[in-house]
């Protein structure tokens, strides 16, 4: 059939004021007043021409009644356009999810999977209940429209409605009557006599009440119709109960279907449609079908398996480039927006929306919002997914360096969040193969929360260690895929050489000091000039600041304190900034009341510091505490206490309360390009900081170019020293370097190392990876051809050639593309690579791990399907919510009639200057013939 039917009818037609009969018996009188009148004149003139007037008179009637009568050609064209229904899938990243074991959720999508022409019994209980509650809520509006009195014919129209989706129940009660697998105990007899002996009947009275114009509808019938309302329900719940009693409360998780994903169970479903029901429903409507997650689309073929593959691999292309991951996420507005648009261009007349009705895009639109300016244009929204909250325990990657120096010891910081788990006690561990390194216990006090750990696995011998952390199951746990992570870590013979240099023997200086003399993994040159100059190393030859690049390239960390102008040269400021910005230097910078950094901030210097001028007070009488920002506490260095970050920001907020800072440097203010780490706080109880817009950092770094700028700005780190001694100032200074110098620290061997620019990554991000050549006597190799590859479970997933790095000799740069989520190695290949290896019998690949995170969406925050919104979407736009047994019913419940559109064309053929010109001809051709014989 095709999509529109045009029927073109012509017929003449009278459309004057008055009727043919009216004209023909007004003619005749006016006639015979003719001919009397003619009569008589010819009695008294006696002249026989006075009847020649009479056939005159007769012509110019007939033109003028033909006028009256409006003769017109009229011509009516009927167009028949065949009702639409839309059938609409989600395909966003949360269908992806697969569900905890549904018994009531996952038979149903297993039947509807597999629907034959012989429906089920829980398929003919499904559709039951669906046409009760299509006579419920129509029964409902029709008895509202009653007691409010609307129009006779408004109300005709619903009570029309009402035969229809009666018969639809007769009829699955019917079919459900003799099922042989319905319990013994079901009894629907009482759904029968009020189907046949109550509704009917009643249904027949009001029908003739309203239809006779002059009768005035008695409020005692209203109501007594009205009663019925309840007897429906009852049978609504009734039949509800025995569905439920069906399937049973718990099913063997190996049934088919039971573990497939959201998206899955919805693809096998239309597929099961379209060879079923929907392929007989082409017959009679247009079936439109579209896909949506962040944006619709429309399908043009019938082809759901195709298409909803394509959607999922172009969902895990647009996360693998993560250029946006707006494309995962569920715009249900922007789905019901286009079918609104559509309902206005063509004859939409139901929806059925495949959904978990998840609205993850922030938008002003609600999909409550866009449904409300639907009209009548149902939706039958079928949900899927679990409603209730998934307990579930989420153990996330742990941050850990690729590689530490030997004789450290390695911090592993971890996140874990758990939902339902209130009143739980978990149990975390770090493991290593079967042997239990560090373990700690967790007691959840909330539905929902979030807990940050922090793990130290002793010191550990040269060579790659691969570690564990895990978390116990707890009973009942929605997956425990997720409470495991594996991380691989290399242990590097390397170790710190620092310079340390300040004009006088601060505090400061005197205790990092005391810090370097005890740590065995530092070795350190130090330069002090007041009050007489005291050098070790290089600068005890010079008694001055290192001068060129290479002298400052000794250092892995330079340190500068409160220098004068005068003992830091033009030269040696210029070296400085080219060893920071061209060889990938380390500095921090401890700020001073003499010189540092306000002297200096015109100059080289200046350029690399990440602060710029601050409007605050550089001295506070009431004095300055310090507070951890938000980048501070999840900053491993800067946790003094072990794993409670609580307690860690406790800490430093009571020791510079004990011990405040009484001067801040003029330069204060971190830049946008800087990290702030701990952020200053007056406390004379002035909001002036606040007042400025702006909060002054004590701690912040930034990346210059191939190195970073740490900077200080106040020489108060010993005032962690005024609780336990020396341990907190010493843990501090020590993780701090080790943090600093954690992006240079490479894996590999002695004369062959590697690193990235990071550990763990996000979707999108490109990979830097570095390798350094030397040879038995450190020097660099600079003739190397190297390749590198990025290895996944034994398969080369992507290779680039190193290009040598002109600055720095021996070392060698590329770039890997972003890769998809997952654990990779990085390893290096080469010549030279093979030469050095052999020359310290080095066995195996230089190789170091990275991972690459899926990206977190709001998709997977809260997979639950949001059921309340999809009831809100059926009842404000008359649907009803349906589980997917009962979509095929969706067609015997909507009018599929065809819509009839009838438009008339209308041409008169009378207005014609012919027929004016025989009337007025007359009149005249009579006048003048009375004119020439002299007749009145």
């Amino acid at each position: 059939m095709p999509d529109d039917q045009v029927q073109v009818i012509q017929e003449a037609a009278f459309e004057g004021p008055f009727s043919p009969t009216q004209i023909l018996l007004i003619g005749l009188a006016i006639v015979a007043l003719f001919t009397v009148t003619l009569y008589t004149e010819y009695r008294r003139s006696g002249r026989k021409i006075v009847w020649l007037f009479w056939g005159f008179r007769f012509l110019g009637l007939a033109a003028l009644l033909w006028m009256l009568l409006g003769p017109t050609l009229r011509t009516t064209i009927r167009q028949e356009t065949r009702r639409t229904i839309a059938v609409v899938a989600d395909v966003s990243e949360s269908m992806q999810t697969i569900d905890p074991l549904n018994p009531t959720q996952d038979e149903r999508w297993e039947v509807a999977a597999k629907e034959t022409t012989t429906p089920t019994t829980v398929t003919l209980l499904d559709r039951l209940q669906l046409d009760l509650k299509a006579l419920q809520t129509e029964f409902s509006s029709t008895i509202q429209a009653m007691q409010q009195a609307e129009p006779a014919d408004k109300i005709q129209e619903r009570l029309k409605r009402l035969p229809n989706i009666i018969e639809r129940t007769q009829t699955q009660l019917t079919a459900l009557q003799t099922r042989p697998d319905l319990p013994n105990n079901a009894d629907l007899s009482d759904l029968d006599r009020m189907l046949n002996n109550q509704l009917t009947p009643h249904l027949k009275e009001m029908q003739a009440a309203y239809a006779a114009a002059d009768t005035v509808v008695d409020y005692a019938q209203i109501s007594l119709f009205a009663d019925l309302k309840s007897e429906v329900e009852k049978e609504l719940r009734v039949v509800n109960q025995l569905a439920y009693d069906m399937i049973p409360a718990t099913v063997d998780a190996t049934i088919p279907g039971s573990q497939s994903s959201r998206l899955e169970k919805v693809e096998a479903a239309l597929n099961s449609a379209e060879q079923d029901w929907l392929k007989d429903l082409t017959n009679q409507v247009n079936v439109k079908r579209y896909v949506f997650d962040s944006s619709p689309a429309a399908l043009t073929q019938p082809t759901w398996g195709e298409q909803l593959t394509l959607a999922t691999s172009s969902q895990t292309a647009k996360e693998a480039s993560s250029k946006s991951n707006a494309a995962s996420a569920t715009n249900l507005s922007a789905m019901l927006d286009l079918l609104n648009q559509e309902a206005g261009q063509q004859s939409l007349s139901a929806v059925i929306l495949l959904t978990d009705g998840k609205q993850t895009v922030a938008t002003d639109r609600t999909p409550e919002r866009v449904a409300n300016g639907l009209g009548k244009l149902p939706i039958y929204p079928v949900p899927i997914g679990n409603v209730r909250k998934i307990r579930d325990v989420i153990l996330h990657a742990p941050e850990v360096p690729a590689a530490v120096m030997k004789e450290d010891n390695i911090t592993f910081e971890t996140m874990i969040d758990t939902i339902d788990c209130e009143a739980e006690l978990l149990v975390v561990r770090l493991m290593k193969g079967d042997q239990v390194i560090d373990s700690q216990t967790i007691d959840v006090l909330s539905d929902r929360s979030h807990h940050r750990l922090s793990f130290v696995a002793p010191k550990q011998e040269l060579g790659r260690h691969e570690f564990t952390l895990t978390v116990e199951a707890i009973e009942n746990e929605a997956r425990e895929d997720n409470n495991e992570v594996t991380v691989s870590v290399d242990v590097v013979d390397d170790e710190m050489h620092i310079l340390l240099a300040d004009q006088v023997w601060r505090w400061e200086y005197r205790y990092l000091v005391n810090l370097f003399d005890r740590d065995e993994k530092v070795t350190f040159d130090q330069l002090v000039f007041d009050p007489e100059i005291t050098a070790t190393g290089p600068p005890s030859l010079t008694s001055s600041l290192p001068q060129t690049v290479d002298e400052w390239a000794r250092y892995r960390v330079v340190i500068l304190g409160d220098i004068e102008p005068s003992k830091f040269s033009q030269q040696s400021q210029d070296s400085l900034y080219e060893y920071v910005t061209r060889r990938g230097g380390n500095v921090i910078i401890i700020a001073g009341t003499e010189s540092m950094p306000q002297r200096y901030i015109n100059g080289p210097i200046g350029e690399i510091l990440p602060v710029e001028t601050s409007p605050f007070p550089v001295n506070n009488n009431k004095g300055y505490a310090l507070q951890l920002t938000p980048a501070g506490q999840n900053m491993g260095a800067l946790n003094l206490t072990g794993n409670s970050g609580g307690n860690n920001q406790k800490l430093w907020e009571e020791t510079s309360r004990t011990m405040p800072i009484y001067y801040l440097s003029p330069f204060s203010i971190p830049k946008p390009t800087s990290h702030n780490l701990i952020s200053v706080a007056s406390l004379s109880g002035s909001n002036f900081l606040q007042q400025q817009g702006e909060t002054p950092s004590f701690l912040c770094w930034h990346l210059v170019g191939k190195g970073s700028v740490t900077y200080i700005s106040s020489p108060a780190t010993y005032h962690l020293r005024a609780r336990k001694g020396d341990l907190y100032h010493h843990r501090f200074w020590g993780q701090l370097l080790r943090s600093v110098v954690a992006r240079d620290i490479s894996s590999g061997s002695q004369y062959v190392k590697i690193r990235t620019d990071k550990e763990n990554y996000n979707s999108g991000e490109p990979v830097e990876v570095e390798v350094t050549l030397s040879d038995p006597q450190q020097r660099p190799v600079t003739d190397g051809i190297l390749t590198a590859s990025v290895q996944q479970e034994g398969q080369t997933k992507s290779q680039v050639e190193l290009r040598a790095d002109q600055q720095i000799p021996g070392r060698y740069r590329g770039q890997f593309a972003p890769l998809s989520p997952g654990d990779y190695e990085i390893q290096v290949e080469g010549a030279k690579v093979s030469e050095l290896l052999a020359q310290e019998e080095f066995e195996g690949t230089p190789s170091v791990p990275i991972r690459f995170d899926s990206p977190v969406t709001g998709e997977l925050v809260d997979t639950r399907c949001d059921l309340t919104t999809l009831e809100q979407l059926a009842q404000l736009t008359g649907g009803i919510v349906i589980p997917p047994t009962s979509m095929s019913e969706v067609a015997f419940l909507t009018d599929l009639k065809p819509l009839v559109t009838e438009e008339i064309q209308r041409q008169a053929t009378w207005p014609s200057w012919s027929i004016l010109g025989l009337l007025c001809g007359c009149l005249i051709i009579e006048w003048t013939i009375r004119k020439r014989v002299g007749l009145a």
